[in-house]
């Protein structure tokens, strides 16, 4: 095919995630594994979220690998699985394997796309996989499912044939395969939502204890109004250990929830010490979400400083520092996920065991009060920051200094 030819000649390696192989066309939203090219650029970071609602995908049809001809609508009313891969794409070979490996109740249907027909028998013989599969190019995939120009990238069909899940990236365990043939057989409506599957399998278990564990690995369904910490809060008994949720399901901050979505939860072990479970579990949420200040924020710091504090160089990119000659306090903000508030943070911090500082009415989490403690700061627009010392130390005894100065910065901010 003319179309299929010229763009596979028009491939590039950025090699960047290893779940998935992405070709950078117009619409390309990631990394690519394929021949190197050089007269091609470097497409963007993978994302996730809605594209345009598919139509019904009964139009796809395409040449099978023994030169028959194979079309969607050869199966009415079958809810169906397709399965887009090529055999130059290195993570499509395990998902292959897992397919050969798993006896799913749903049809699946293999998309060879900007493939090469030999290597595709190949790829299909060595994971021993008897899969129907039709030979297409990209602008008949994006015409007829989806614009996402990624591989693997795979799609559940209900039993008129509209896209009702797709999950872009190596599918990465049996589990999420079969709960992909569970949406086929039961969602009604449409879904324009994409999911990127995570670059690496989800963890065997939470690196710290669930108040509620064991939990057994299972799925669970959004629904309107969940939040990530609000199910961890459900499904293992703490909010902070959303990030555990969040890895498995390659969620970021530019991927939010959807309703409907359905999510992979871990397992986890029942927590042997609940108070160093749940002071761990904060550390990790306060980590993974620390970001750089806001430039009106760092004002409002500076404007408002203590007359015994002045502002301290650091090697530390993404944090102002601040103190005396004994003390230095790193800045940082903190990067809520959509659905996040700041009220809800430090709530979650004061669940997990934290101090109360009271901001003139408004109450701030103290982590640790007694040892190395970080003190975080609800400010006005949804927005927190942390204060932490920059060495192993307690500052406890700064805590009305710190009080004073916090109340100050939220007032410059209004």
């Amino acid at each position: 095919m003319r179309v299929a030819q010229q763009q596979r000649a028009r491939r590039v390696v950025v090699g960047v995630a290893a779940s998935m192989c992405v070709v950078v066309l117009g619409l390309s939203i990631g990394s690519v594994v394929s021949p190197p090219s050089p007269d091609v650029s470097v497409g963007a970071t993978p994302t996730a979220g809605p594209v345009a609602i598919a139509p019904p995908a009964d139009s796809l049809r395409g040449t099978t690998l023994d030169g028959g001809e194979l079309a969607i609508a050869d199966f009415p009313g079958e809810p169906l699985i397709l399965y887009a891969f090529a055999d130059w794409c290195g993570p499509c070979q395990d998902d292959l394997a897992l397919l050969a490996a798993t006896d799913l109740e749903v049809r699946t249907i293999g998309l060879a796309v900007d493939a090469d027909e030999d290597g595709s028998r190949i790829a299909l013989a060595d994971a021993g996989l008897a899969l129907p599969t039709m030979l297409l190019d990209w602008d008949q995939l994006a015409m007829s499912v989806t614009p996402v120009e990624a591989l693997p990238v795979w799609f559940a069909l209900n039993a008129d044939h509209e896209v009702v899940d797709t999950i872009a990236g190596a599918i990465g365990g049996e589990l999420r395969l079969r709960t992909l043939a569970e949406t086929a057989l039961t969602r009604t409506e449409p879904s324009n939502v994409v999911t990127m599957a995570p670059e690496a399998p989800p963890a065997t278990s939470s690196p710290v204890g669930c108040p509620v564990g064991p939990v057994e690995e299972r799925t669970y369904v959004v629904q309107p109004g969940d939040s990530l910490s609000g199910i961890a809060r459900t499904v293992y008994g703490d909010p902070l250990l959303f990030g555990i949720i969040a890895d498995a399901n390659g969620i970021t901050d530019t991927s939010p929830l959807q309703v409907g979505q359905t999510l992979v939860i871990p397992p986890c072990e029942a927590s042997q010490d609940p108070g160093v479970a749940t002071g761990a579990a904060l550390d990790a949420m306060l980590a993974r979400l620390r970001a750089t200040l806001d430039p009106e924020v760092a004002q409002a710091l500076v404007a408002g400083l203590p007359d015994t504090y002045s502002e301290l160089p650091t090697a530390d990119p993404s944090a102002v520092a601040f103190g005396t000659a004994d003390l230095t306090l790193l800045v940082h903000q903190l990067d809520l996920l959509p659905g996040m508030t700041a009220e809800q943070v430090i709530a979650d911090a004061l669940a997990a065991g934290s101090g109360t500082v009271d901001l003139d009415g408004v109450p701030a989490a103290f982590t640790n009060p007694a040892a190395t403690g970080q003190l975080l700061v609800p400010l006005p627009g949804n927005r927190v920051i942390v204060l932490s010392p920059e060495e192993s130390r307690a500052i406890d005894y700064e805590i009305n200094v710190l009080q004073q100065w916090m109340v100050v910065v939220r007032l410059q901010l209004g």
